[in-house]
C-alpha cells in the first residue's frame, strides 16, 4: 500500500496495489491546481472506490501504514511520486533518502504550492 504513483525516468509507472484509471505521464504545464484544492474537488464518494481500505484511510484520514510495509520504502529508482489520490507529481526521487523510519523520506517537495507540510503531533512526538 501507499499514498503515492511512481513514475520511473524511463517513463514506466509503477501502481501500488490497486490501478487507476488511465494516469498521464506528465501533468500539462499549465495546470495550477494545489493537489490540496485538487482533492476537495474529487467527492469523498469517488476517492473510497478508487482506493483501497487502508490506502482512504492513510490519505484521508491522516492514518498511517505499518512501517517498511510500504511498496516504495526501498525503491531508488529514478522518477517522480505522485499522490494517488489527484495524480499530482509531489516529490523527485533525487530528493529521496533513507531515514530508517520505514516509510519513504524526502527532504524537499517539488512545489511548495501542491502540498501543505504539517508537524505531525500523535503520540507527543513531533515529527
Amino acid at each position: 500500500m501507499s499514498r503515492f504513483i511512481f513514475r520511473s525516468a524511463l517513463g514506466k509507472t509503477k501502481y501500488p496495489s490497486i490501478i487507476l484509471n488511465q494516469i498521464p505521464q506528465s501533468t500539462p504545464s499549465s495546470l495550477h491546481t494545489s493537489a490540496v484544492n485538487m482533492a476537495k474537488e474529487i467527492s469523498k464518494e469517488e476517492i473510497r472506490k478508487r482506493l483501497t481500505p487502508l490506502q482512504y484511510q492513510v490519505t484521508q484520514e491522516k492514518g498511517t501504514e505499518r512501517p517498511f510495509s510500504g511498496c516504495y520504502n526501498k525503491t531508488y529508482d529514478a522518477g517522480t511520486y505522485a499522490c494517488i489520490v489527484c495524480e499530482q507529481p509531489l516529490f523527485s526521487s533525487e530528493t529521496k533518502y533513507d531515514s530508517g523510519c520505514g516509510w519513504p523520506a524526502f527532504n524537499d517537495v517539488l512545489d511548495q504550492g501542491r502540498i501543505k507540510l504539517t508537524p505531525d503531533l500523535s503520540g507527543g512526538v513531533r515529527i
